[in-house]
């Protein structure tokens, strides 16, 4: 065992060397700009100036795109509404693989809270592109601009109205209806047994990280909060440390109810495969022990 651990500790320092992080991730200005600026809100590269799959997440930045399979099939169907304002099942070869956004239907990425996006020169993009009454030009520099996307949803808020659809179809239609606020009222595919009658509000993120989310809320009455990610069976909520229900929100996100009053909300990561690998492991652990004594016991 203490040769076996030699070699492979050999093997690791001959093969894996380390370098300053620099020369792996060289200081970028527009990277550092978006690091100091953008918080938990969402980046996403126009044509041109996309970033490729996954970049963002080595820079601690929140992108709404990644490479399969990073994504779900419903994440990845809701992404691809951006094109034709419609859910699409079924992707072709070119969309399989890829999360990937459009600003035909801006409202898709508005829900996503892409709050800046980047531009390049290469892109000749115009002012229809990014119309002044939803982006402002606030950076520009060695070719590249990043604009604001003033109607950008934060990552969580506060509603008090929902609507109940069945099915793709119906979501698409209500979603991209131009009279539909997301804002202020979200979609869900089951109905809450709860009124919500709140009108103010207050709601602040605490901490956000990869396995768990830490929320405040104050209201003055019942609400629904929404949050922009994923909706994924392992996730768990709690509010004031009580298991409340996650529903399927704007058809691949989150929503739980909130009481009125004061609130500590938690999105926990607790799936059960990891508590079932954890008891197979103790379990298998415990057993080669037993039978280690048991086998040396006979020698004995």
């Amino acid at each position: 065992m203490v040769l076996l651990t030699f070699d492979l500790w050999r093997s690791f320092e001959k093969f894996n060397p380390f370098v300053s992080v620099k020369f792996v991730y060289p200081p970028v200005d527009i990277i550092d700009f978006l690091s100091k600026k953008s918080g938990i809100n969402r980046i996403w590269g126009y044509q041109a100036a996309n970033m490729n799959a996954n970049i963002a997440t080595q820079y601690s930045l929140f992108s709404p795109e990644g490479y399969d399979p990073l994504y779900s099939k419903r994440y990845g169907e809701f992404m691809q509404s951006s094109k034709q304002g419609k859910i699409i099942s079924e992707f072709t070869d070119q969309t399989r693989s890829d999360a990937v956004l459009s600003l035909n239907y801006p409202k898709v990425i508005n829900l996503l809270g892409v709050k800046y996006i980047l531009d390049r020169e290469e892109n000749a993009s115009t002012q229809d592109t990014f119309s002044v009454d939803q982006f402002s030009l606030f950076y520009q520099k060695n070719g590249w601009k990043i604009f604001e996307n003033k109607k950008a949803l934060p990552r969580v808020f506060l509603v008090s109205d929902y609507k109940v659809v069945k099915g793709a179809s119906e979501f698409g239609k209500i979603f991209f209806d131009k009279n539909f606020d997301p804002s202020k009222t979200i979609i869900l595919e089951e109905n809450i047994d709860n009124r919500f009658n709140g009108n103010s509000s207050n709601i602040s993120v605490l901490s956000y990280n990869p396995d768990e989310i830490k929320i405040s809320a104050k209201t003055d009455g019942n609400r629904l909060l929404f949050l922009s990610d994923t909706y994924v069976s392992g996730w768990r909520a709690y509010v004031d440390s009580k298991e409340t229900k996650i529903y399927k929100a704007n058809y691949s996100f989150r929503a739980i109810v909130v009481p009125g009053g004061s609130h500590l909300i938690n999105f926990v990561y607790q799936p059960y495969s990891f508590k079932f690998g954890l008891f197979i492991s103790c379990l298998s652990l415990i057993l080669s022990v037993l039978y280690s004594v048991k086998s040396i016991s006979k020698k004995i």
